[in-house]
């Protein structure tokens, strides 16, 4: 990855991977996984755009800003429980929101059971959320939240990335660092944006960043959020 990045930390079950277990373990069969990527109709061929909503204050974002009228054409199941994911499309955008209940040792099968289907999206962004106490950086931040990045070198190549990008000491665990390896390794066009807001509530000014995203990957204009209820974060799916 490139120079620039912030550490990117791997799920512990991903924690010895080498250059022989890259092939091996991420196109290992989906049925030996305990996770499966179940399709309401055929699984596309090829996908444009993927977005990955990774973290309960985006995922509640998402669902009431972007997905509201959208349909599921898939769902991500566990063998032993309720789907960890539905798979929403909006035009030949498709939106995955990951279950905030999901652990985070669970990130390395997950990767595993998404490798497939990541080989076929020509573009693929994350988006997940953390406290803005939690951003180390030199710069003065004025705003209520602040977005952040990191990428593929496939990406880094195809932008002209600046001050977004996130820097070390910062960090990123969770599924979001596990695609974004499993992105690098295989040449995948890749981006990780992280929402980094100063209270554990979700409101109409820090989620302006999320309105402004959403709309540029998706070419339109998205509403703007409104907040139901408190959305606290729960500390336990913090993925940064």
């Amino acid at each position: 990855m490139v120079s620039y990045f912030g550490e990117v930390v791997h799920p512990s079950s991903r924690a010895f991977w080498n250059d022989d277990d890259d092939d091996e373990a991420f196109h290992c069969h989906e049925d030996n996984l305990g996770f499966s990527i179940n399709w309401t109709n055929e699984e596309p061929v090829t996908i444009k755009k993927f977005i990955l909503i990774e973290g309960q204050i985006v995922a509640e974002f998402t669902l009431s800003c972007v997905l509201k009228d959208a349909d599921i054409v898939g769902t991500i199941d566990n063998k032993s429980e309720k789907p960890i994911a539905k798979i929403y499309k909006i035009d030949d955008v498709y939106i995955c929101v990951i279950d905030s209940n999901s652990e985070l040792t669970e990130a390395g099968e997950l990767t595993k059971t998404l490798s497939h289907l990541l080989s076929k999206i020509e573009k693929l962004y994350a988006i997940t959320a953390d406290h803005l106490s939690n951003l180390k950086s030199t710069e003065e931040i004025d705003s209520e939240s602040t977005l952040k990045l990191l990428c593929s070198s496939k990406a880094a190549k195809e932008n002209n990335f600046k001050d977004c990008i996130l820097n070390q000491p910062n960090i990123v665990t969770g599924l979001s660092a596990g695609v974004l390896t499993y992105a690098d390794i295989q040449d995948i066009f890749c981006i990780i944006y992280i929402l980094y807001t100063d209270t554990f509530d979700l409101d109409s000014k820090n989620a302006s960043p999320l309105t402004k995203l959403f709309s540029t990957l998706l070419e339109k204009p998205i509403p703007q959020f409104k907040t139901s209820g408190p959305c606290f974060f729960n500390k336990g799916n913090l993925y940064m």
